[in-house]
């Protein structure tokens, strides 16, 4: 009896050792690989696109790094008390010329005398007395007299700036709308041609900059035929 015992307990233990192979098989890392088939095509397929985008931004990235060239605008150090027109980069000449031209084109009844009189502190003469009479005086009596206001439209695209040995021109180009009251009227196409030179600069004036003087031309073929006007006079001093 205990003879028969022992050989059914070795069929038994033969069997869940069978058992037991069967699902060590069944983990097979093929048979797992093929079940997550379709997740591993997907992550492949990722790996695919990032690569050449990869491979893409860092070819980039050297390119900018090597050809990259960059533009820092520092100023020449002054003549004892005096900048040269040269000296002075071409954003200031535009930044102060815009300034001016907001001043005394975009205002409203209440607020142009102290306009017309911050632009004054820019001007040197001969435009200075020429705007003490025609715009501090006769010009604020008609805004005053016809509570007109004035918006300037300024168009970035339209600024210039044409040097010359001792001064530059700076025009701003635009478009004026006047409102007469509760009347407005169409859009004007404008242009302001600034001249500046320097002087000797100030604790008020850093590099010395004034307005000698300003034209307002009215119309686009005006403005065209006034800009020709000016390089024709930069070839012949050149």
């Amino acid at each position: 009896m205990s003879s028969e015992k022992a050989k059914k307990f070795s069929i038994k233990e033969d069997l869940q050792f069978v058992e037991r192979l069967d699902k060590h098989v069944g983990a097979d890392p093929m048979k797992l690989w093929e079940a997550y088939r379709e997740q591993s095509l997907m992550w492949r397929a990722l790996a695919l696109l990032l690569l050449p985008g990869t491979l893409l931004a860092v070819t980039m990235a050297f390119t900018t790094f090597f050809w990259s060239d960059t533009r820092i605008e520092v100023p020449p150090a002054p003549e004892p008390g005096f900048y040269k027109v040269d000296n002075i980069p071409d954003r200031v000449f535009l930044q102060k010329a815009r300034r001016l031209t907001t001043l005394i084109s975009s205002y409203q009844p209440v607020t142009a005398k102290n306009q017309f009189s911050e632009a004054r502190k820019m001007l040197w003469e001969p435009i200075l007395s020429r705007f003490q009479k025609e715009y501090v005086k006769d010009e604020f009596k008609n805004i005053k007299r016809t509570n007109r206001s004035q918006m300037f439209y300024i168009n970035t695209k339209g600024l210039q700036i044409t040097r010359f040995d001792d001064h530059v021109i700076v025009r701003i180009a635009g478009k004026r709308k006047k409102f007469l009251g509760k009347e407005l009227s169409k859009l004007d196409d404008i242009a302001w041609f600034v001249t500046m030179s320097t002087v000797p600069p100030n604790a008020l004036n850093r590099y010395g900059i004034v307005v000698t003087n300003f034209k307002l031309v009215e119309g686009l073929e005006e403005v065209e035929r006034e800009t020709q006007k000016i390089i024709s006079q930069k070839d012949g001093v050149a």
